[in-house]
């Protein structure tokens, strides 16, 4: 590049070289950096999030000292610290990391590869953290009461740090959780290594959430689970995710089966505030009556259950997102009337589990054409699995949004958020 080049970016007004940054992706960002040293002075000065990677260790020291050396000057706008505990003498390099930081600064803390839980040492430098998210543990922080700030809250449970599960093996959830008294979200996931058999962890004391006053979202994915009495508590939360539970209460007390519907519905029965809900891979044959029965449900995901019909109810009139993937064609033919009485619904999901040509193609084709002519309001239609069909949709209704992968309700719940906009029904439930 040309010497001149470089002076004319220096030009530019400091907020306008700002903005241009602030614009870019991280692959991007590297790129202008290497343009000049005055560029890449621009891009480190809007460093938000420090990434260590797997540099934690003893043996490592000297590359952590260097990093650290090399962001002192950027050490009260870094935001966001990102970093892998291979071994457990990873958390006092980790914990001379942060002391490093200024603490009123930053306020969101991703771990995974943590094999240990997080220790007293290291909680102690996070007294001012908002988000914090572990992953591959085997064990929750031991006092969460070091944590008082914290809005927000992931545990992710990792059957490759166990190795192998043995009779009486459980994730329990620590008591100074309670002390939590700001905490809004709290996200709870197992998920299996290569050598595990089965596909969910016993969760002992899930009523610990109905000790969190101020508890807004709570999901839970892939855990076994005694009973879902403890949903009963959860007064406050508005956006609920519940996904692949199953019980061992069953029959001889070995292996695991689905909730029924009617447990499903008892314990949701009081919670008339949710918005967003989610069943994925429930094994729900039938919409449970309280969820039919909710007035301000905006979002609800079905996907991947043995659904045989969808009823009526008040929930009807205030969707705008709604997945069924996974639903069986000769189901979705009977679920058109219940979805015809769904006037605000925005987006859709629904995919192909059948053949995508012939006869079988043609019917599937006739379907969903049929239920999207009763859906006013629909804007994006998530049609997976008949990629074919897609361009014939694209072409016969161009004002749709058509997209041909799977309906992500997190987007959708975040979107929501992020836009402020509530739909008529949801002011009603205020």
């Amino acid at each position: 590049m040309e010497p001149g080049a470089a002076q004319a970016g220096c030009s530019l007004p400091t907020e306008l070289q700002d903005a241009i940054i602030l614009q870019l992706g991280p692959a991007e960002r590297r790129n202008v950096a290497s343009v000049c040293r005055h560029w890449e002075e621009v891009v480190r000065s809007q460093q938000r999030r420090l990434d260590l990677g797997n540099l934690l260790g003893s043996e490592r020291a000297a590359a952590v000292q260097a990093l650290l050396a090399g962001v002192h000057k950027r050490r009260s706008q870094l935001q966001e610290l990102s970093a892998a505990v291979e071994m457990p003498e990873g958390w006092p390099t980790l914990a001379i990391v942060i002391s490093r930081l200024d603490a009123t600064v930053l306020h969101t803390l991703h771990i995974w590869g943590g094999h240990s839980a997080l220790p007293p040492s290291t909680t102690l430098c996070l007294t001012s953290l908002r988000r914090l998210v572990l992953r591959d543990l085997k064990q929750a922080p031991p006092d969460a009461t070091l944590l008082s700030q914290l809005t927000h809250l992931e545990l992710h449970y990792s059957g490759a740090v166990y190795g192998w599960i043995d009779v009486g093996d459980e994730v329990v959830l620590p008591d100074s959780l309670a002390a939590l008294r700001q905490l809004r979200e709290i996200s709870l996931s197992w998920t299996p290594g290569d050598n595990i058999d089965g596909d969910w962890m016993d969760l002992a004391n899930p009523e610990m959430l109905a000790r969190l006053p101020a508890l807004k979202y709570a999901s839970l994915d892939s855990f076994e689970l005694p009973n879902l009495d403890w949903l009963q508590g959860l007064r406050t939360v508005t956006r609920l995710a519940l996904c692949n539970l199953r019980t061992y209460e069953v029959a001889g007390g070995v292996g695991t089966t689905p909730f029924s519907t009617d447990s499903f519905s008892t314990a949701l029965e009081p919670l008339v505030q949710l918005r967003f809900l989610d069943l994925q891979d429930c094994g729900l044959t039938e919409l449970p009556a309280s969820v039919a029965a909710l007035p301000c449900l905006r979002l609800l995901n079905l996907q991947d259950n043995p659904l045989r019909r969808l009823p009526a109810g008040p929930y009807q009139r205030s969707l705008e997102v709604l997945n069924l993937e996974g639903v069986k064609l000769h189901i979705l033919e009977r679920m058109v009337p219940a979805l015809h009485g769904m006037p605000r619904l925005a987006v859709l999901g629904i995919r192909s589990s059948g053949p995508t040509g012939g006869p079988y193609g043609l019917q599937f084709r006739s379907r969903v054409r049929e239920v999207l002519d009763g859906l006013p309001a629909l804007k994006t239609l998530h049609l997976s699995g008949y990629p074919n069909y897609a361009g014939v949709l694209r072409r016969e209704l161009p004002a749709l949004d058509m997209r041909q992968h799977c309906l992500c309700t997190t987007d959708y719940q975040l979107e929501a958020e992020g836009t402020g906009q509530r739909s008529s029904s949801s002011r009603d439930c205020q």
